[in-house]
C-alpha cells in the first residue's frame, strides 16, 4: 500500500508542479538590433575574406618569379 501511495504522490507532483522555466511566450526579439548585428558581421566577414584572398595572391606573386634559361648570362 505504501508503494502505491508513493507512486501516486510522485505522479501528482510531476503533473501539478510548477515548471522549472517560466513561460516565455511573451518574449519578443529586437529585430532591428538583430538585423544591424547581422549586417555588421556579414561586412566584417566579407572584408576579411577579400583581404585574405588578396594577401594570398600577393604572396604567390612574390615567390613565383620566372627564371631564365640555365647558363644564360
Amino acid at each position: 500500500m505504501s508503494i502505491t501511495i508513493d507512486i501516486s504522490r510522485i505522479l501528482t507532483f510531476l503533473f501539478f508542479a510548477e515548471p522549472m522555466y517560466p513561460d516565455q511566450s511573451d518574449f519578443h526579439y529586437d529585430y532591428e538590433t538583430l538585423r544591424t548585428t547581422g549586417v555588421i558581421l556579414a561586412t566584417v566577414l566579407a572584408v576579411s575574406g577579400i583581404l585574405i584572398a588578396m594577401s594570398s595572391q600577393q604572396h604567390e606573386r612574390n615567390h613565383c618569379t620566372p627564371e631564365g634559361p640555365r647558363g644564360a648570362l
